[in-house]
């Protein structure tokens, strides 16, 4: 449902750009395209946010990121371990530099939405 509801975004902001009814902000809410746009910003939300939550909650659960300080400090054939853009958002967050759940979002929407464009 995902990486549909990320196809048929991309497809509305396409319309909406070059609609003739963009110039008259105050009609969207009225058409049927900003029903369409909530319920597939809803589905992108959900998913996102359902990512970021397991994702909290892992991180959580590896002993007050003992283990994650840790990996941090191992090494692979590069000499250095990386962190997934996610797992580094996240530690900002937990490291006291907050960071809500919708800026994570935002963040993370960002990259998913640039990753899916790129490989489409």
């Amino acid at each position: 449902p995902y990486v549909k509801a990320v196809k048929e975004m991309a497809d509305l902001i396409l319309r909406r750009l070059f609609s003739a009814l963009r110039e008259f902000r105050w009609l969207f809410p009225f058409l049927k395209m900003a029903k369409q746009q909530k319920r597939l910003l809803n589905v992108l939300h959900s998913f996102t946010d359902s990512v970021i939550v397991t994702r909290k909650n892992q991180l959580e659960n590896e002993s007050a990121q003992q283990i994650t300080q840790k990996k941090l400090e191992e090494s692979d054939i590069y000499g250095k371990r990386k962190l997934t853009l996610l797992d580094l958002l996240l530690n900002v967050s937990i490291d006291g530099h907050p960071l809500s759940n919708p800026d994570i979002r935002e963040e993370v929407d960002t990259f998913m939405a640039a990753g899916h464009d790129t490989t489409t």
